[in-house]
């Protein structure tokens, strides 16, 4: 069953019996994020050394292998790339690492494109990272997807930074807006849905009309 927004405060996410406050608050919630949070630092340090030290042997062991597999017939790039793709999307923080934060993301792709930053901090760690030049009349917002682990790459940047430009052409301005919330493990759920409720209240008190505001797929499962 979905969380139902049933008012304005920070409890309008309801779980069965419990706010999303208590459940936060919770005791096994605490103890199990004080004690992951050492723990997983290490434990990511050693995954990510230990990925970077095989990823050549099982590249290229992938590539002697292809010879005598179904894959002799892809090419050596191909079969490489296949292979890397294969060993390093089981290990999230290896891809995390590679990603980085989506606000440094965001902050560099800004500055290869020749545009200033616009960041706006929320109450509990997310950003809202606009698209261009902050608009309060008509708004998108993207919520991107990830599963909660990952950031956002520059490439979904690039493409509503696109969109924009091609609605200006067509006099249709619009400001877009990316959140970007908060990642587990730092994060547990459903700290994103205080993330994404953060992020609409922000807009309303910036004067945007609740009609003029549309939300990413993955932003509306997120709210509703």
């Amino acid at each position: 069953m979905y969380p139902t927004a049933m008012d304005d405060s920070r409890d309008c996410f309801r779980f069965p019996g419990m706010p999303i406050n208590g459940f936060i608050n919770s005791p096994l919630v605490q103890r199990s994020t004080s004690f992951s949070s050492t723990m997983l630092t290490v434990l990511h340090c050693l995954e990510v050394g230990t990925i970077a030290v095989i990823l050549p042997f099982y590249v290229l062991g992938r590539l002697a292998a292809s010879f005598f597999s179904f894959e002799r017939h892809k090419t050596w790039r191909a079969v490489c790339t296949h292979a890397l793709f294969r060993l390093i999307a089981g290990h999230a923080t290896f891809v995390r690492l590679i990603l980085g934060p989506t606000s440094e993301t965001y902050v560099k792709w800004t500055k290869n494109i020749g545009v200033l930053p616009t960041i706006e901090p929320l109450p509990d760690g997310a950003e809202l990272l606009w698209i261009g030049h902050k608009r309060v009349d008509k708004v998108i917002l993207y919520a991107h997807g990830g599963a909660y682990l990952f950031g956002c790459g520059p490439s979904f940047m690039q493409f509503f930074r696109h969109l924009q430009l091609e609605l200006e052409k067509r006099n249709v301005h619009t400001g877009i807006v990316l959140l970007a919330y908060r990642l587990v493990p730092g994060a547990v759920y459903p700290s994103q849905l205080i993330d994404a409720k953060q992020a609409l209240e922000h807009l309303f008190k910036a004067g945007i009309q609740p009609q003029y505001t549309g939300l990413s797929r993955m932003g509306k499962h997120r709210v509703a």
